[in-house]
């Protein structure tokens, strides 16, 4: 019988959107689910991927500067944490995120997709894939290791 792992949220948070991704329940994929705007609805439309996805840990990516320190961006994400953890009673857990978006270009201009139809949307969509990637690839390193 196949363990099932606790359902994990990734978060890219922006100014204007937040990209988002889910884990499977086997604990080893990120799947986009998609970019959300930063409006009002905002913490609402968390709140039902939250239930649908019965998610149980919620990564948000840390905008970190290159020497790994607190930057402007990094202030406003432990704001929105700050909410986040008055909203849902979940474990939430901030990973660094430097380069995560110039991987997410980099994806978008290596693959097919026309210059065009890059949308910022889809950069978002996938920094939120590889922050929860990053996790779930660091944790399954831990258990390989604790099982050695």
């Amino acid at each position: 019988m196949e363990t099932t792992y606790p359902r994990i949220l990734g978060i890219d948070f922006g100014r204007q959107r937040i990209g988002v991704a889910v884990s499977d329940t086997l604990g080893f994929l990120a799947h986009p689910v998609g970019v959300l705007q930063a409006s009002p609805k905002l913490f609402s439309e968390l709140s039902e991927l939250v239930v649908r996805y019965d998610i149980q840990i919620i990564i948000v990516g840390n905008p970190l500067s290159m020497k790994g320190e607190k930057s402007e961006s990094s202030e406003e994400v432990t704001r929105f944490v700050e909410k986040l953890r008055q909203i849902f009673h979940k474990e939430i857990i901030l990973l660094d995120e430097r380069l995560t978006s110039v991987q997410a270009h980099q994806i978008l201009r290596d693959s097919s997709t026309r210059k065009k139809r890059r949308e910022k949307s889809s950069v978002d969509k996938i920094a939120a894939v590889l922050i929860l990637q990053s996790y779930l690839d660091r944790m399954k390193n831990f258990e390989d290791t604790e099982e050695r």
